[in-house]
């Protein structure tokens, strides 16, 4: 019953959070109609509140938070200023085919190309609520060989500067300790000598709709994967 109040609680807060920090890209949308090239209305899109001057953590197949981060290296450690217009930080958590180890890849990502990859991920169900799986709720780690994909976002005004530090999100269920395995467990695309670029958007570069409504299937999706 305890563990029940909990999750209840958690998902208020996380989920009044998520509308507070998404409401401004909302509101973005709504009062700024876009015409289509033959005069008609488009359908509206979000076009976020991305912010400059943004720093990312920057690493690449790394299994150690600590490490990706650079803390070894300072007060600074990996942080890498984002050279985008409009930045946001990612990080992709990647497990290995036993399900008892991961790696990561963190850095800085263009925000169109970001929110779409988060959004592309938050639409599928299944996969959205298995990289939806928290700790401190008692979930179980991530699925074995799956790929999930995390963007920052923030209020309008608010500093994503270094918003990537925590692998994946806080408190994401990851294998403890662990056994990912360099010389067994292999990422495509990450192995040593190969370009860490961001991941690109597979559904293409034009922007992705985003009315309302994936605001509110979010929320549900959150509801879900902490209640469950």
């Amino acid at each position: 019953m305890e563990l029940l109040c909990l999750k209840t609680v958690l998902c208020v807060v996380f989920s009044v959070s998520i509308f507070i920090a998404l409401t401004p890209v909302v509101l973005a949308s709504t009062n700024a109609p876009t015409s289509a090239p033959g005069g008609g209305d488009e359908e509206e899109v979000i076009i976020g509140v991305g912010n400059i001057d943004v720093r990312c953590y920057t690493c690449d197949n790394v299994q150690d938070n600590d490490e990706c981060n650079g803390v070894h290296l300072g007060e600074n450690g990996t942080l890498t200023k984002c050279t985008y217009e409009r930045s946001n930080c990612f990080s992709l958590i990647k497990m290995n085919a036993a399900g008892d180890g991961y790696t990561a890849q963190k850095g800085c990502m263009e925000f169109d190309e970001c929110y779409d990859r988060f959004y592309e991920l938050v639409s599928d169900p299944i996969k959205g609520a298995d990289c939806m799986r928290f700790g401190i709720l008692g979930h179980d780690p991530l699925p074995a060989d799956i790929e999930c994909f995390y963007c920052c976002f923030s209020a309008e005004g608010q500093s994503q500067d270094s918003c990537n530090q925590a692998m994946g999100v806080s408190f994401l269920a990851l294998p403890e300790p662990n056994n990912w395995d360099p010389a067994v467990d292999k990422w495509e695309g990450h192995e040593p000598g190969v370009s860490t670029a961001p991941p690109e958007v597979t559904s293409g570069g034009d922007p992705v709709a985003r009315p309302l409504a994936a605001v509110v299937g979010l929320h549900l999706l959150l509801f879900s994967a902490l209640l469950a």
